[in-house]
């Protein structure tokens, strides 16, 4: 049910997981044993994880600023995290540079694999739109606008 955010906080650089279907004192025993900070919808399981974070909008933009408002975190786009697993970033060397679009390349553009999947990334146009994106978060929740 949180899945966009997911992506949304590893854009941000921030170390997520997405367990899928597990029962809430699973959930409960991984955010501790990990000292994760668990964001739920589930006003139940919120109130009996310390720290947890009920988010009360399914609409994306007010999960983010929630999440900003509610733990401290200031989210800017940031290439250091897989949006599909997690996995650390690391910048492609010149031997791999094979796996990147000849576009990319052309443009003198950094590209970036995921250490787990080895899923590839750049910062191409759509990044600008991610950045845009955080930028008018920090906007529309600003006291002074």
């Amino acid at each position: 049910m949180l899945g966009s955010l997911c992506r949304w906080l590893r854009m941000a650089g921030m170390d997520t997981t997405y367990p899928g279907e597990l029962k809430d004192i699973e959930l409960e025993k991984m955010a501790a044993i990990e000292g994760r900070i668990l964001l739920t919808r589930d006003s139940e399981l919120a109130r009996r994880v310390l720290g947890a974070v009920l988010l009360t909008s399914t609409q994306l933009d007010a999960q983010l600023r929630q999440v900003e408002r509610e733990t401290g975190l200031v989210l800017e786009f940031k290439m250091v995290r897989c949006t599909a697993c997690n996995g650390e970033l690391e910048l492609i060397n010149e031997r791999e540079r094979g796996v990147v679009p000849k576009g990319v390349l052309e443009r003198g553009l950094d590209a970036w694999m995921c250490a787990n999947c080895k899923k590839t990334y750049w910062e191409g146009s759509h990044c600008e739109g991610i950045k845009r994106r955080f930028t008018q978060l920090h906007r529309d929740s600003s006291p002074f606008r």
